[in-house]
């Protein structure tokens, strides 16, 4: 306190005492606890991730118009959620080949994409085993069936 104890004027305030306590406002609510109440009595649903691959299928089926529409040009010009927003104006933006690969993938799955399995087992550093003869093909097949015996 200034001044010290004892020692304080008028104009350094009144000191607390057992008559005078500052108001219990109680504990302050969480933030994220907040935000969702309040969301929720605006009727703003989350975001689940069903909810949105199916808002991007159905972006992806939009005429140009709309979608145009829906990126609008300033932050209060149309209701739509911020996702929504932001990718309309990535696809109309100079990443738009690279924005509908993205949508394509997270809502149509990864095109498949075919492996050389011959490639992938001539690495150097494996065995190959179709060089060995018949005996020593089963000393290893005896020597890895030991050696799986002595783990357990």
């Amino acid at each position: 306190m200034p001044g010290g104890k004892g020692n304080i004027k008028p104009e350094d305030g009144r000191p607390f005492s057992t008559e005078y306590q500052p108001e219990n406002r109680g504990r302050k609510p969480k933030l994220f606890s907040e935000l969702i109440r309040n969301m929720k009595a605006q009727g703003i649903e989350p975001a689940s991730p069903d909810n949105i691959k199916d808002c991007l299928t159905y972006l992806l089926a939009l005429p140009l118009e709309e979608v145009v529409a829906i990126a609008g040009k300033s932050p209060g010009s149309n209701d739509y959620p911020s996702v929504m927003r932001i990718i309309s104006r990535e696809l109309l933006g100079k990443n738009a080949l690279s924005m509908l690969k993205e949508i394509l993938d997270r809502t149509q799955g990864r095109s498949r994409q075919a492996i050389d399995i011959e490639a992938q087992l001539n690495v150097e550093g494996i065995p190959q085993l179709e060089r060995l003869t018949l005996h020593e093909k089963i000393a290893l097949a005896t020597l890895l069936e030991k050696a799986s015996k002595s783990d357990d």
